[in-house]
């Protein structure tokens, strides 16, 4: 089922505090509105901390301008949109994609925890339950697209891609008995960012990912970024990469894996 609806975007500033929720659009505009502000309330201290108690001036200069530069969009854009036209908020059950970006978040389990995983039966809950749980929502994800999935595009941290290798066989050992699936993760390409929390590097990152893709022949509509992993600075810069045309990042809630959802923003100038 699809719920299209339009909203403008200084309603999410100006409305009473009950109506911010009273339906999806509100919801999703509203939710990611306070997870900015959230993220830059944090950054701005920390990013004073660090230049001016810490030593670090590098960092504090690159966080305060980050955070200001945030705040300043919001308020630019908020100004923009109230005057030109609306957000339309696309919330969908996805289509399957051929392309499929995911965040890798770091697990406690190892290689011996694997050996114990695999002998057994594998399943979505079998894997909730260990040292592995982390990467759960990724095969789900995986799964929803996997019978039309051509390319997985791995995004990992630090910490993260040290077991790169191992999630690549947790996962084909999952999907064992898929033989074109299986091709495709053995072929899964691995982008390493430094911090998840530089939404600057993850937006360039995610960028970039579209180019290379579209010079491969793929479409944004090929293309699905689920921001399920990571941190609240990948929701950002997944929300942000949908404010292109056509372009979607899907979410799988933990209390409701079953139920997929995508998103799509899309800014809808007024006649």
């Amino acid at each position: 089922m699809r719920l299209r609806s339009s909203l403008h975007f200084r309603q999410a500033f100006i409305s009473q505090f009950g109506l911010l929720f009273k339906d999806w659009r509100t919801t999703v505009i509203t939710g990611f509105v306070l997870v900015l502000l959230s993220l830059i309330a944090g950054w701005i201290p920390d990013g004073l901390t660090a230049f001016l108690f810490d030593g670090e001036r590098e960092k504090g200069i690159k966080m305060l301008a980050i955070s200001l530069g945030l705040l300043a969009f919001l308020l630019l854009l908020g100004w923009w949109v109230s005057k030109r036209g609306n957000f339309d908020v696309n919330v969908k059950k996805p289509e399957k994609k051929k392309v499929l970006v995911l965040f890798l978040s770091p697990v406690r389990g190892k290689e011996e925890d694997l050996t114990s995983l695999v002998s057994g039966e594998l399943s979505f809950k079998a894997v909730d339950g260990s040292p592995f749980r982390n990467w759960e929502v990724p095969l789900r994800a995986i799964a929803y697209h996997g019978e039309k999935l051509e390319r997985l595009i791995v995004l990992t941290s630090p910490q993260s891609s040290k077991q790169f290798a191992l999630f690549k066989k947790l996962a084909s050992s999952f999907f064992k008995g898929d033989s074109r699936l299986l091709s495709v993760l053995e072929k899964a390409q691995e982008v390493k960012i430094n911090d998840f929390e530089d939404i600057e590097e993850v937006f360039g990152a995610l960028n970039s990912i579209y180019q290379r893709l579209s010079e491969d022949g793929y479409k944004d509509r090929d293309v699905i970024v689920d921001v399920t992993g990571g941190q609240k600075t990948v929701s950002i810069a997944g929300a942000f990469m949908t404010l292109y045309r056509g372009r979607e990042f899907q979410y799988i809630s933990t209390n409701d894996k079953e139920n997929i959802k995508s998103y799509d923003i899309e800014f809808v100038p007024e006649d």
